[in-house]
């Protein structure tokens, strides 16, 4: 199954973004595969363009730090998390993870009358 994914996104059959979810998903389903989807990550690198491969990544990273509906985990999903620093070493992911927004540094910046703090960048 995970060969026949990896085929059809290298083809450009398979979206990336639904190609990284799936990925993240058996990575979380089976942590002992973790060596084996950080190795499968890497050959896709050189099999796909670059803007196709991190937004792949975009979704598989995605998966590590928020849940279905898109809120921010507790902690991060341990086995995709793992593969996530790894991948955070390599300046060619940098795409990837600048669209994380838990990834932004944000800072609280004023501080409204009701005590009340607003965001700013």
């Amino acid at each position: 199954m995970l060969v026949r994914w990896s085929e059809a996104y290298a083809n450009g059959e398979l979206d990336a973004l639904l190609f990284g979810k799936l990925l993240a998903g058996l990575a979380n389903a089976d942590p002992a595969r973790v060596a084996d989807t950080s190795a499968l990550l890497e050959s896709l690198s050189r099999a796909v363009a670059l803007p196709r491969w991190n937004t792949a990544l975009t979704s598989f990273i995605a998966l590590a730090y928020f849940d279905t509906f898109g809120q921010l985990l507790a902690s991060p999903q341990p086995p995709v998390a793992m593969i996530a620093l790894q991948l955070e070493e390599d300046p060619r992911t940098a795409p990837a993870f600048a669209d994380m927004p838990v990834m932004r540094p944000v800072k609280l910046t004023h501080r409204d009358p009701r005590g009340k703090h607003r965001l700013g960048r």
